[in-house]
């Protein structure tokens, strides 16, 4: 049965190796087997079973492990309520779980609306946010929340003072708004202050990403440092290789 190994920073158990020792080679998670995903938060991971359930391990100060408690956890515990689920997300310190029938389920912080759930209460086990059905994916940042409709929407939740969520806004969402002009997407991700989208145009392996929020660094890659309230394609960057074709749009 596949297992999780983990290994870095331990201090509060989240290697989940029944310790708080830092490893500098990879550790194995502790009472765990028959993982076919996982997903790392700042201080909190997350892991899927074979059978749809959810197991958590590390920080639990906002009720992120979904076990009914704040207590941080040195082993991996199960999310309770929760089965079938198909995909999970860690963002810094809330947690998201997509289900069999594409439905989201959130628990955690949520200062800033961030579980979609139409409140700023945190959640101790897991919560269905609202209006979100046909799901595919999910991704987490640090307050936002993102997820990938069947039809190839991308929709967002949470934060926004950078424009994370992509509605050409910077106002706070507490139940999921769609990002705009963005359509035809296959992937998503999210990081602290932004979030990525993958759009497939024409060839098999190829395709661009587009990105939106936060940009002080250039993590958006459109050339400048301008925060984006709305997508904007990263430059220079293809999927696929044998072929030189450069698509602009």
């Amino acid at each position: 049965m596949a297992q999780a190994v983990v290994w870095g920073w331990n201090g509060i158990g989240q290697l989940g190796d029944a310790t708080t020792i830092d490893r500098h080679t990879p550790v194995q998670v502790k009472n765990l087997s028959g993982v076919t995903a996982v997903d790392a938060g700042q201080g909190h991971n997350l892991a899927l079973k074979s059978d749809g359930t959810v197991w958590g391990w590390g920080l639990n100060c906002s009720g992120e492990l979904g076990d009914g408690t704040t207590i941080d956890r040195h082993t991996p515990v199960q999310v309770q309520n929760l089965s079938g689920v198909t995909c999970v997300a860690s963002g810094d310190d809330h947690s998201l779980a997509l289900k069999s029938d594409g439905t989201v389920w959130t628990w955690g912080r949520n200062m800033f609306g961030e579980l979609g759930d139409g409140t700023i209460t945190d959640r101790h086990t897991s919560v269905q946010g609202q209006n979100l059905g046909g799901i595919t994916a999910v991704a987490a940042g640090a307050g936002h929340s993102v997820a990938l409709k069947s039809d190839g929407t991308v929709w967002t939740w949470g934060r926004n003072g950078v424009g994370q969520l992509g509605d050409g806004t910077t106002i706070e969402r507490h139940t999921p708004v769609r990002v705009l002009s963005l359509s035809g997407v296959t992937a998503i991700a999210a990081q602290s202050g932004h979030s990525l989208a993958l759009r497939p145009i024409g060839l098999p392996f190829d395709g661009i990403v587009q990105a939106w929020g936060w940009n002080i660094n250039g993590q958006l890659g459109d050339g400048t440092t301008v925060d984006r309230p709305y997508p904007v394609q990263v430059a220079n960057l293809r999927r696929g290789q044998g072929h030189r074709r450069r698509y602009e749009g």
